[in-house]
Formats: structure tokens, sequence, C-alpha cells
């Protein structure tokens, strides 16, 4: 499955080259909403929030009020995790500070029939060997 991707930094949807040079940006929001809107989920990071350099929340609320996102960057604990479902993430990624010698906390753990963080619909971690899901 290709899930397209939107990175935030400063109020805007950048492009990063190595993860440090603005290739491209645009503060065109409901464009890129509507080229990303047939795709059943989008991924998007808040880049500021990631680098611990402020934030982008008002955006993000925006976004996923009018798309499918699984929301990322930094997500440190389970209040923000909380917090982003309740803006209307469908997920959460966590930062590793929800993790314990490599697995999720249990109480940030998803299972079939409950839903962690406190009602919310499911939770994806960035572990070196690549993303696990629960």
């Amino acid at each position: 499955m290709l899930i397209p991707s939107i990175d935030l930094m400063g109020g805007k949807i950048v492009q990063l080259v190595q993860g440090e040079k603005r290739a491209l940006e645009f503060d065109n929001f409901d464009y890129w909403i509507e080229r990303f809107s047939n795709y059943p989920i989008v991924q998007l990071i808040d880049l500021d929030a990631a680098r611990g350099a402020g934030d982008n929340r008002s955006l993000v609320k925006l976004i996923v009020g009018q798309l499918n996102c699984q929301v990322g960057g930094g997500i440190r604990d389970l209040e923000t995790a909380q917090e982003l479902l309740n803006l209307g993430a469908r997920k959460v990624i966590i930062g590793s500070a929800l993790l314990t010698e490599g697995r999720i906390q249990p109480r940030a753990r998803s299972r079939p029939g409950r839903h962690a963080p406190e009602g919310g619909t499911n939770v994806c971690a960035r572990l070196p060997r690549g993303p696990r899901c629960d």
C-alpha cells in the first residue's frame, strides 16, 4: 500500500533533503488535502514537534479534520498521543520515549477490541529495524 506523507515545518508543508535543507515548501494546504483525499490514510509528520522546536498543532487539526491520517512527530508521552487522537488522528506514531527495551510500553499498546491510549485507534512505533504497528 502506498501511504503519501505530508511533513509540516514552520507552518508550511515541506520537503527536506537529507532531513535538513528545505527543497520545497508550500502553504496551499487545500491543494495537498485534495490531492491526497482518495488515499485511505496519509502520514502527517510535525517536524517542528519532532525536533522540539514548537509545533504545528493548528495545521495538524486542520488536516486530520479532512483526511484520514496517522500522525507523528514529537509524541513523547501518552497525553500527547491522546490529544492528537482527540483532534481526529486515526493513528499516532509514537516516539522512542514510549519504548522500553525495544517494546511498546503496555499502557501504550493497542489491542484488538481495546484502544490505547484511552479511546485511541492505533499506535505505531518507529523502531531501529523499521516501523511496527500493534
